[in-house]
């Protein structure tokens, strides 16, 4: 990718409902390219187009991240479950020792304790918990034009 295309990608994670005339103002990339781009990546570079939320003003005031290792012959089980579930706001497979690692978002405690007791049936085997207390930077790899040099000279 080059670094032209890594500003348009630059531009759409900083605000991807940015009109485009007005982001092509702003780095002089033609609109037609920008919009170009914006559809060859769409369903492959760009999963979905998304807003991020603060999960408290709405009244999810507990985010957790939860690390579990499960008996092999449960894992699938385990990750269907967790894939539907209405709390599990992201599920990552992971290694170090634990199989898949969940972000979930909830009112409070007892939500939280009663999502545990759902998965208590899927025999884990370990588990380690992270209650997060503040947000300090998220989602913004690529959204910072300054290190786009240092990032196009490592593609």
């Amino acid at each position: 990718m080059e670094k032209k295309e890594l500003l348009i990608m630059s531009q759409f994670r900083q605000n991807a409902r940015e009109n485009l005339t007005r982001t092509s103002r702003k780095i002089g990339i033609p609109v037609s390219t920008i919009y170009d781009r914006l559809k060859r990546y769409e369903g492959t570079v760009i999963k979905k187009h998304t807003a991020l939320l603060d999960f408290s003003q709405l009244g999810f005031s507990l985010k957790v991240l939860m690390a579990v290792k499960i008996m092999p012959e449960n894992r699938l089980d385990l990750i269907n479950f967790l894939e539907k579930h209405h709390r599990v706001n992201s599920l990552y497979k992971i290694t170090s020792g634990y199989d898949v690692l969940l972000e979930g978002i909830f009112k409070n405690l007892k939500e939280y304790q009663l999502f545990c007791e759902s998965i208590e049936s899927f025999k884990i085997q370990n588990k380690q918990e992270f209650f997060v207390v503040e947000d300090i930077k998220q989602e913004e790899f690529l959204a910072n034009e300054e290190f786009l040099d240092i990032l196009s000279e490592t593609l």
